[in-house]
C-alpha cells in the first residue's frame, strides 16, 4: 500500500506540465537557472529546494495555506483499489504538522514521498 501512494503522488508531481510552474516559481522565488536545471534532474539541494517545491505544489494546488490539500491528493492519488477515504491515512503519514515553516513543510511531505522510493521517483520524471 505504501508503495503505491508513494508511486502515485511521485506520477502526479511528475507526469503534470511543470513548466508553467517551473518558470513562474523561479520568477517568483528569484531562483539561479541552474538549480532550475539541477530540479529537473531531481537534485534538491541548495537553499531555494524547499520553497521551491512550496511554491510547485501551491500552483498545482496540492498545498494551500500551509498544509496540504488532502481531499485533492486523495482525489489525485486513488486507484481501481481504494476508494479516496481509504487512501487518506497513508498520504498523512509523511505530513508533519508540527512543522510551521510553510517551505520546510512542503518539502518535508516532498521528501517523505521521494525517499521512499528514489528509483520509482527518478523513473517517474525521467519519462517527461
Amino acid at each position: 500500500m505504501k508503495f503505491f501512494v508513494i508511486l502515485a503522488t511521485v506520477f502526479v508531481f511528475a507526469t503534470a506540465d511543470l513548466s508553467p510552474f517551473r518558470e513562474a516559481c523561479k520568477n517568483e522565488l528569484n531562483i539561479p537557472e541552474a538549480s532550475i536545471e539541477n530540479y529537473k534532474r531531481w537534485q534538491f539541494n541548495d537553499e531555494h529546494s524547499a520553497c521551491y517545491i512550496e511554491c510547485i505544489f501551491k500552483k498545482m494546488g496540492l498545498f494551500t495555506d500551509g498544509n496540504f490539500n488532502l481531499d485533492l491528493l486523495a482525489q489525485k492519488l486513488k486507484g481501481d483499489d481504494k476508494t479516496e477515504e481509504e487512501i487518506k491515512p497513508e498520504i498523512e503519514k509523511c505530513i508533519d504538522n508540527s512543522i510551521t515553516n510553510h517551505c520546510d513543510k512542503a518539502f518535508n511531505g516532498f521528501k517523505c514521498f521521494k525517499e521512499k522510493n528514489l528509483y520509482r521517483v527518478q523513473q517517474s520524471a525521467h519519462k517527461h
